[in-house]
């Protein structure tokens, strides 16, 4: 007798029956969240202490970063807050600063178009605004403005009261031409009579020589370490310079000068590589004690000189512009600004302004995603957030300020990008809070890896045989695991042909589970 063939299906369904774990999940956070750090490493470390936030008590800082399981498998909301404090103490100071205002021969020159203007007001570049006008702004008139706003706002006075504050907001304050000016002692501007006398010392400001930048950059970083501010950790420099350094040192001395010191070392016209040394070595110095701030008035774009040949009456060129000098060589990271006119003079203090009085209410937050796309982000997510106190929920509470910042966005882990093994999966690479020169680190929510998983259904198909063998039992397996195909079934008067699917491709009687 002809035996008859019988087809047997072999079937891959998804496991439905997962669904209950998956919802026990959600309402049990604890174990579907962990909390750890990267620290040093590039590396994610457990750590149960975190919970969700770390709090720097010395910084006035609290960071934190707590994820919640949604509804679906693998998908998280991570909700990110920063909380930073700021007191105004009555009993110790709280920041300060010293501002170094170049009063150099150019400093007269017109804040607009950057021209040498004559006494008749002529000299002005076709398209200045102060081209037909009787006067015109120098810029050392608009430095004195940006400074005496900058006083202001840093002295936390809101009124003109004869009462001493007593915030211990110190400033003082450091001209430089060929050499170094006048200086001011510390004054506490919070209080009237400091203020006052800061006051005069911007107004006193004229202009004439040559720029020795590194000299003030000097002086500013010996006035960091008096005793009157030692103590203080918030410690801020602003240099602003509308030229590349021409001098270093101190006043060189002989017996030629008989009616008072001497220059000091440089060429006085150009940047000598000496010159460009020494002021990049006076400002490293410097941003050992205090965060350098540099303003680059009306030559940012112009290119350094570097020589001067007498018989030609030609310049060589340093391969730098002004600014890009600044800000490669002399101020901190970010803190380099270029204004060519008053406006962005204007500008530039105010950011500055902002980023000093705010303390450390103000930074960046970088939050990466971990490498490689096991996880994406949406619904708000972003990798850098720039913290302005402006956006921030403020609450104060006697002499406290709290600044609070708050964003949320969603994540999913993709389980077939998971490394074999993982049980929790970091939602974030290393994620930092930076305000100035200080980072701080977020503790990293791992989230439970809920794999892709299949029930194995093996079915007969036409008509079954009454005899023929038990169907196997149905088996779950994860995405990437190998799944050996059941025994061949049996009945009496019938060849067995084999299991068939065409979800997946058998060779040798195993399948690899696809994600």
């Amino acid at each position: 007798m002809k035996k008859r063939i019988l087809s047997i299906l072999l079937a891959l369904v998804m496991a439905l029956s997962l669904l209950p774990t998956t919802v026990l999940a959600a309402n049990e956070e604890p174990a579907s969240i962990k909390y750890g750090t990267y620290g040093s490493s590039t590396v994610w470390t457990e750590d149960e202490k975190c919970a969700g936030s770390i709090v720097y008590e010395d910084k006035g800082v609290k960071l934190s970063k707590v994820a919640t399981p949604t509804a679906n498998d693998n998908e998280y909301e991570i909700t990110l807050t920063v909380e930073t404090t700021t007191t105004s103490s009555t009993t110790a100071a709280s920041a300060a600063t010293v501002l170094v205002i170049d009063t150099s021969g150019s400093m007269e020159f017109c804040a607009e178009c950057g021209n040498d203007i004559d006494w008749k007001n002529i000299g002005h570049a076709n398209d200045c605004k102060y081209k037909r006008e009787n006067s015109y702004e120098s810029r050392m008139d608009a430095a004195k403005a940006a400074a005496k706003a900058f006083l202001a706002a840093y002295s936390g006075r809101t009124e003109d009261s004869a009462d001493p504050l007593n915030y211990g907001r110190y400033l003082a304050i450091v001209p430089f031409s060929t050499n170094v000016g006048t200086t001011t002692d510390w004054l506490d501007v919070s209080n009237k009579a400091d203020y006052d006398e800061a006051l005069n010392a911007i107004n006193a400001l004229n202009a004439g020589g040559g720029t020795n930048l590194e000299r003030g950059l000097y002086t500013a970083n010996e006035k960091l370490e008096d005793n009157a501010v030692k103590d203080i950790s918030y410690k801020n420099v602003i240099a602003l310079t509308d030229g590349e350094p021409t001098f270093y040192g101190e006043p060189i001395n002989d017996f030629l000068d008989l009616f008072g010191p001497g220059d000091p070392a440089g060429g006085g016209s150009y940047c000598d590589e000496d010159t460009y040394n020494e002021t990049k070595d006076a400002a490293t110095a410097l941003k050992k004690n205090a965060t350098l701030y540099t303003v680059c008035f009306g030559v940012a774009n112009e290119r350094m000189k570097k020589s001067y040949d007498e018989w030609t009456g030609r310049y060589d060129y340093w391969d730098i512009t002004v600014g890009d000098y600044l800000e490669n060589n002399i101020a901190n990271a970010d803190c380099a600004y270029n204004a060519e006119n008053t406006d962005a003079l204007n500008e530039a203090f105010k950011n500055i302004t902002k980023t000093i009085t705010s303390g450390i209410s103000a930074g960046t937050v970088n939050d990466p995603l971990p490498a490689g796309g096991v996880v994406t982000a949406r619904n708000g997510y972003a990798k850098t957030w720039e913290l302005d106190p402006d956006d921030a929920e403020r609450t104060v509470e006697g002499n406290t300020t709290t600044y609070t910042y708050t964003k949320t966005y969603t994540v999913t882990i993709d389980p077939g990008q998971v490394v074999d093994g993982t049980d929790y999966q970091p939602l974030n690479g290393k994620t930092t809070f930076k305000s100035g020169d200080t980072v701080l680190e977020f503790p990293v929510p791992a989230g439970k890896v809920t794999p892709i998983t299949y029930t194995v259904k093996y079915e007969y198909t036409g008509t079954v045989p009454a005899d023929a063998t038990e169907l196997p039992g149905e088996d779950t397996c994860r995405y990437g695991d190998t799944v050996t195909v059941a025994a061949g079934a049996t009945a009496t008067g019938y060849t067995f042909s084999g299991w068939t699917t065409e979800d997946v491709t058998v060779t040798s009687g195993k399948f690899t589970m696809p994600d």
